[in-house]
């Protein structure tokens, strides 16, 4: 019995997908980046996010946060820098599932907003891209 416990656990190892790759800046600092390459990896994040189990609620505090920061940009604008806390608070919380995931995925497209209303219009696009790609498949409540 626990040859056969170690062969599945094998054949699940096999299966797992690599992450997808990190945020690529580029969508966050060229005004022209976002493209079908870009779609293409929200929605392979998104995907990745459901099978690390991320819920929409974790997902939907931190996209809240980044709206609030965009309806009155000039006022919020010091609180971008702060979203790093926020990320960082949230993936010690209790170990709550897909939240580190989610955070290695998109710090390097938050780093590079660097308070830049333009950019941090772009970055709203992509992680609104991969809320929706989360839950187009079947994101956790």
């Amino acid at each position: 019995m626990p040859d056969h416990n170690r062969n599945r656990n094998r054949d699940r190892e096999a299966n797992r997908k690599p992450p997808p790759r990190k945020i690529d800046t580029k969508w966050i600092t060229d005004a022209h980046a976002i493209d079908n390459a870009a779609v293409d990896w929200a929605e392979e994040a998104g995907k990745y996010l459901v099978e690390k189990k991320l819920t929409a609620s974790s997902l939907r505090r931190f996209f809240g946060e980044i709206r609030r920061i965009e309806g009155d940009f000039e006022k919020y604008n010091n609180d971008v820098p702060m979203l790093r806390a926020r990320l960082a608070y949230d993936t010690g919380r209790k170990g709550k599932p897909g939240v580190k995931e989610f955070k290695d995925l998109v710090m390097p497209g938050l780093l590079a907003v660097e308070q830049d209303k333009s950019k941090f219009l772009r970055f709203i696009k992509m992680i609104e891209a991969i809320v929706a790609f989360h839950k187009a498949n079947n994101g956790a409540q």
